[in-house]
């Protein structure tokens, strides 16, 4: 038989969920002549048995000279076969993928301008502004498409279309799509040998024929990005059952105690109050847990609005260490010279003191609890 007997696609298709594992020839050899016998036309009379041994194995050696397949020969003789998954022979596949299994494609318009990275060991600051309107000034314009080809099961063909709609619109899919646009870019530039590299002020003026050549370097790229995933395979092999009867007992409860919960919790006494009590408890638990996230995007929490002043400027001046606000160059300002302005910002309204709940997390927590029991204690109904 001449020629490719058959794509390297149905090849790999072999080893789908255990990629990393060895077939023996001999069970590499059957599959491949059933895969032969599967694509004769119905009705032929040919079958895949009539596949020359010899011509398996030249094949099978020719994947392996143009690095496709990995072999190995043990101490008895027998020889093994695994892919070797390089990019050609990645899209190489995903092509053949495409072609022969006729796949559904999407085209993603990725979210925001592709520009990328100021420097990539951190982020983008506020005082890069100037910058980063340049980098958006000489990024082409409008949104940056993304081909995402993708197949269903057989028994899933019919929803193919349907899907594919949906998938258009995906934001997660959208925000997929951009950030491996936007490792590539970083690996890109990091991999570009004297590339330019703008660091702040202490880099000097922003040179722009520079910025615009890092741009183009940073887009010269054509990436495939290939997801695979078998939830037959995952549903097939998981216990179910298993964890029904682990929470039968649980589920059991509750029913039985869902009455007395909902008729406990719905009249005056101890068990409405102690369930509003655990409510609320819960919520001032997020409440807390969300001032310490706005601590960390540098909003300070204090007792008095002195101390509140004196914290900010500290903060504010302390940036400059991390490289946040202010860059090596111009003098830095001193605690005393931020708590200056701030005063000042508070007299004319810019800043304006807002009043907030500071939680003792420790104490909620032993309330929420305590109310947790005597709900159970009131009605056998146990609260999350």
């Amino acid at each position: 038989m001449k020629g490719t007997i058959i794509d390297i696609s149905k090849i790999i298709l072999l080893w789908r969920g255990q990629e990393k594992e060895f077939l023996q020839y001999h069970v590499l050899r059957d599959q491949i002549k059933i895969i032969i016998a599967n694509s004769y036309p119905k009705g032929h009379n040919k079958n895949g048995l009539e596949v020359e041994e010899r011509t398996i194995m030249r094949y099978l050696q020719s994947l392996v000279t143009e690095h496709k397949l990995e072999k190995k020969i043990e101490a008895d003789h027998s020889t093994y076969y695994r892919p070797v998954y390089s990019a050609d022979v990645l899209k190489e596949i995903w092509k053949n993928q495409i072609e022969n299994e006729k796949l559904s494609s999407v085209k993603i318009l990725l979210p925001e301008p592709l520009k990328p990275s100021i420097e990539e060991t951190r982020k983008m600051d506020a005082s890069d502004k100037r910058t980063v309107d340049t980098i958006h000034d000489i990024v082409p314009g409008g949104k940056a498409p993304v081909d995402v080809s993708f197949s269903l099961d057989s028994g899933n063909k019919d929803k193919l279309e349907a899907t594919r709609n949906i998938l258009a619109d995906d934001i997660v899919l959208g925000g997929i799509a951009y950030d491996f646009v936007a490792s590539c870019q970083r690996a890109i530039l990091n991999a570009t040998e004297n590339g330019y590299k703008w660091e702040g002020y202490k880099s000097g003026p922003l040179q722009i024929r520079k910025m615009v050549e890092r741009v183009k370097t940073s887009l010269d790229f054509d990436a495939t990005l290939s997801f695979h995933f078998d939830g037959k395979r995952l549903i097939e092999k998981y216990d179910w059952e298993k964890d029904i009867r682990k929470y039968e007992e649980t589920v059991k409860a509750e029913h039985e105690t869902w009455p007395s919960f909902v008729s406990g919790t719905s009249k005056t006494g101890v068990t409405r109050d102690s369930w509003i009590d655990w409510c609320i408890s819960e919520k001032l638990y997020y409440v807390e847990h969300d001032l310490e996230v706005l601590n960390n995007s540098n909003h300070v929490i204090a007792k008095d609005t002195s101390s509140l002043i004196t914290q900010f400027a500290e903060c504010i001046v302390a940036l400059k260490n991390r490289g946040k606000i202010l860059h090596e160059g111009p003098t830095s300002p001193t605690v005393e010279d931020a708590k200056k302005h701030i005063e000042e910002m508070l007299n004319d309204g810019t800043l304006e003191i807002a009043v907030t709940f500071k939680v003792n997390t420790e104490k909620i927590v032993k309330r929420q609890k305590e109310a947790a029991t005597t709900v159970f204690q009131e009605t056998g109904y146990t609260l999350p």
